[in-house]
């Protein structure tokens, strides 16, 4: 990039990809630079990849900044199946991210009419797969995290993280500050087959390796039953995680049960595969 983009007059951002088909495979260099007011209103599709970038396949993203991004429409984001949202990119496998910051973000989505549907979101990528690596990164101002719920019972699978939702890569220098708010998530498909939701201040699920990374904010959680992970830093993980802490506090709780290791400042995962 030469020069900062301001897309203030543009009301529906459509991703760099589209919304589903194609990866961007290249390598993108901010060069410091600011890209600002990006406003995406996400479509009725069986899945949907929302991000300044959709998708990323091999690609390498640095030195950039992302200011006033949102894509949550309150009572009308029609994700009837399959939604990974970010604001870098929904879905990355085999990338780089470094020096990526965003400030000021709303990052939402509400699951209609889908029992099946699956969820992933973080305040940089929704889901990020293979020999990834994100490394000094940050969310940082006023950002949002939002997931509701309006199926009559559940969703299959749910993953909400500052920075990542569902995190495979090797996660180096980040920090977050955000809020999470979650909503209306009624864990059972049958009577004995639940599902299960991860949500963590830096990352909802990891496999991956963490270290020199924390998160601050807050939860808000509310009607929500069977089988969620919280944690202050890691909803859940079977990765490896070093000098990180966390400051996520409960702001509002209402209505829970079964939910594993909720946060406490001290809680930086809630469950830990060993």
């Amino acid at each position: 990039m030469k020069n900062d983009l301001d897309f203030s007059e543009i009301n529906d951002f459509e991703p760099i990809g589209g919304f589903q088909s194609t990866s961007f495979k290249g390598t993108f260099d901010g060069c410091g630079h600011t890209i600002s007011n990006i406003n995406i209103i996400p479509q009725i599709h069986s899945k949907n990849s929302v991000g300044l970038f959709a998708n990323l396949d091999g690609a390498t993203i640095k030195n950039l900044n992302i200011k006033n991004f949102s894509t949550y429409l309150p009572n009308g984001t029609y994700y009837i199946g399959e939604s990974k949202v970010g604001a870098l990119a929904g879905n990355a496998n085999n990338s780089i991210v470094e020096n990526v910051t965003c400030e000021n973000i709303l990052v939402g989505s509400s699951v209609f009419y889908n029992p099946s549907a699956k969820a992933y979101l973080g305040g940089l990528v929704g889901y990020i797969t293979g020999e990834s690596k994100i490394s000094h990164c940050c969310i940082k101002g006023n950002n949002n995290i939002i997931f509701r719920n309006y199926n009559t019972k559940s969703i299959e699978t749910s993953h909400v993280g500052g920075l990542v939702g569902y995190s495979e890569a090797d996660i180096e220098s980040c920090y977050v500050e955000c809020n999470i708010s979650v909503n209306r998530i009624r864990n059972y498909l049958a009577e004995t087959n639940y599902t299960k939701q991860y949500f963590g201040g830096l990352i909802g699920k990891n496999s991956g390796n963490v270290t020199q990374s924390y998160a601050v904010g807050s939860f808000d959680v509310s009607n929500c039953y069977q089988f969620f992970y919280f944690g202050g830093l890691v909803g859940y993980n079977t990765g490896l995680i070093s000098n990180t802490f966390n400051n996520f506090i409960l702001v509002h709780v209402e209505d829970i049960t079964n939910a594993w290791s909720l946060v406490r400042s001290e809680s930086i995962v809630g469950s830990v595969l060993a």
